[in-house]
């Protein structure tokens, strides 16, 4: 029986190492004390583009293997993928990557939002369509509000208007506080 546990082990360990370098190469969740920096960005630039940078960000959700009967736990994640942003290496500063934190952080908003949401009542297993549904409204919204922030900061370019949308940003995240990324 031991035997059969080793070599269990042992041909799941490259599954296991593989999702895991995937993870640390492409994909950030989002923690309040590590911000982003250029080498994040690996994607390729694309050859014609107007747009001196592009976070690809957004949040998703996971829930435990459950029947219809048995509580639901639902784990929400902002993720950032590394290799499908990118930033024009001639157009890198220190402000455009302020705006681009921005965006994630907004990703993590929705996502306190939805912990909020989700957090006002009990799951189960029944409930998992429901629970897409809850999802999809705040995925819907967090997509409206990332084309307002650009539109309305000029994509980081209007300093007064970035500086009302930090405000705004930090202020969501501090009043959704207690549903934090942990």
């Amino acid at each position: 029986m031991m035997k059969m546990r080793i070599l269990l082990f042992m041909l799941l360990m490259p599954m296991f190492t593989q999702a895991q370098d995937e993870v640390g190469t492409d994909v950030i969740k989002w923690i309040a004390n590590r911000k982003l920096n250029w080498n994040d960005f690996k994607g390729s630039v694309p050859a014609i583009t107007s747009e001196a940078a592009l976070s690809q960000c957004g949040f998703g959700y996971e829930t435990n293997k459950v029947n219809r009967y048995e509580e639901l736990i639902v784990t929400v994640s902002p993720i950032f993928y590394r290799q499908r942003s990118w930033a024009h290496p001639r157009k890198r500063s220190i402000r455009l990557l302020q705006h681009e934190q921005r965006h994630f952080d907004l990703c993590e908003v929705s996502a306190r939002k939805l912990r909020k949401r989700l957090a006002k009542q009990s799951w189960t297993g029944a409930d998992k369509h429901k629970v897409s549904d809850i999802y999809q409204g705040f995925s819907d919204e967090l997509k409206q509000v990332q084309a307002k922030y650009d539109d309305e900061t000029i994509h980081g370019l209007n300093t007064d208007k970035q500086h009302e949308w930090n405000e705004k940003i930090g202020k969501e995240l501090d009043e959704l506080s207690e549903f934090a990324s942990k």
